[in-house]
């Protein structure tokens, strides 16, 4: 019984973990969706800009200090002073980008740590189920077996209770001339563990 309270115990444990972990990755994925929405967002800008047809204008006719860009339909200057303020912004970017990517990575390889333990666990459980129902087989014919020897030992009991399992005993007659033992009678059965249903 302490072995089977104690797999329940450890059976509730994994499922609390499994719950935990579903709901971690159920926020990982939510957090996945809205990166890769960013993401699909950013390239569908980015391709629309890549297939414009873009000509940069004559040195004589550009500003000084500004990259003007121009296609069928827009023209864009770009001050060089608001290229250099956004390229720690971009680098930012792309920097917070990476570090995701690397905690994706991380949760993966913590969710394949997750399963590979859940997986151990489920296999110690069903082994202790299995050495529970050999324990239980044991006790039944261990009361089976004192029901039958008991009386052939001069004790008359009641019998077993339901699930014990029968025994047959196979013993030599006792030899000749040996005298009776005085009978020894008792009222409680035989305890067994609870039947099957």
């Amino acid at each position: 019984m302490l072995a089977m309270d104690a797999a329940e115990s450890r059976a509730r444990a994994a499922m609390q973990l499994l719950e935990e972990e579903q709901s971690a990755r159920e926020e990982e994925a939510k957090r996945r969706e809205a990166l890769e929405g960013y993401n699909r967002e950013l390239e569908k800008q980015l391709k629309l800009l890549a297939a414009a047809p873009v000509k940069v204008e004559d040195a004589k006719s550009m500003r000084p200090g500004q990259l003007r860009l121009s296609g069928k339909d827009w023209k864009i200057a770009i001050p060089f002073t608001l290229l250099i303020a956004a390229a720690p912004y971009a680098w930012t970017v792309i920097q917070h980008i990476i570090v995701v990517e690397q905690q994706l990575k991380d949760l993966n390889l913590a969710v394949a740590s997750f399963q590979k333990t859940e997986d151990a666990q489920d296999k110690k459980i069903s082994d202790l189920a299995a050495e529970n129902v050999l324990l239980k087989n044991t006790v039944a014919r261990q009361a089976g077996y004192l029901a039958g020897a008991l009386p052939m030992a001069g004790v008359s009991v009641p019998g077993a209770e339901n699930g014990a399992i029968q025994v047959d005993i196979v013993r030599d007659p006792d030899p000749a001339g040996t005298l009776r033992r005085p009978k020894v009678v008792t009222h409680t059965r035989i305890p067994a563990p609870a039947p099957d249903n």
